[in-house]
């Protein structure tokens, strides 16, 4: 069988919400019939092997998917293809047999696209992330700096023309229990005075809480004059 084409227009509000929002990543929960589908993207400029990939976690089947995407994604452009083996892990996830025919798929993919929401906060994308990422993290390219490396402990003030990678901002909804208003906060001071976060995998290291870091970065825009 032919692969599948079809667009997920759907993704075109979220998509550009989180641009204007300055955020690169993108997770939400769809429930579809019997199915649970997580729905992830990661697109700043250093995500190299994620920028134009959609990855669907299958929360039943405990199945990971990555499609590549096509089209101009800020005009609403989001092309995947779907071959007959990702279509049956799918069907398996509704809980379907393959040959029943009273299943249509294309229907199927059309009821998805629909249920793509307008709007989505930071909140619910970090405890999102947060709520699979056990599940996922061993599974799915690169999407943070040195990923071992879990402990907050200080900051990194960068030289002219660097800013702070979003692989490593990243980290602070994975890797800290602060609310998202929190960790906005904190990565809007970071961009702003261009310092980055530093991160350790010694365990003889104390912890910082963001407040803390938060502190460190308002200090210094305060001596600075800022």
């Amino acid at each position: 069988m032919d692969s599948i084409k079809f667009n997920l227009t759907g993704l075109k509000n979220i998509y550009n919400e989180s641009l204007v929002a300055g955020e690169s990543t993108l997770v939400f929960e769809i429930k579809h019939g019997r199915g649970l589908f997580n729905f992830l993207m990661f697109f700043a400029d250093e995500d190299i092997e994620t920028r134009d990939r959609l990855f669907l976690y299958l929360r039943h089947t405990n199945i990971f998917i990555a499609l590549k995407m096509y089209g101009n994604h800020k005009k609403g452009d989001f092309f995947i293809y779907i071959n007959k083996e990702t279509k049956e892990k799918i069907i398996k996830e509704l809980d379907l047999l393959e040959n029943d025919n009273t299943f249509n798929f294309i229907k199927f993919l059309n009821g998805l696209n629909g249920f793509v929401p307008n709007n989505i906060s930071l909140n619910k994308k970090v405890n999102k992330l947060r709520e699979i990422w056990p599940s996922i993290k061993n599974r799915i390219p690169n999407i943070l700096d040195e990923s071992n490396k879990t402990i907050l402990f200080g900051i990194i003030h960068l030289p002219s023309g660097k800013r702070p990678r979003e692989k490593t901002l990243r980290k602070l909804s994975l890797f800290t229990h602060s609310d998202a208003d929190t960790i906005r906060k904190l990565i809007d001071a970071l961009k702003y005075k261009n310092v980055t976060l530093a991160w350790t995998d010694d365990e003889t290291k104390k912890e910082k809480s963001i407040s803390n870091i938060l502190s460190q970065v308002n200090d210094t825009l305060i001596k600075n004059g800022a």
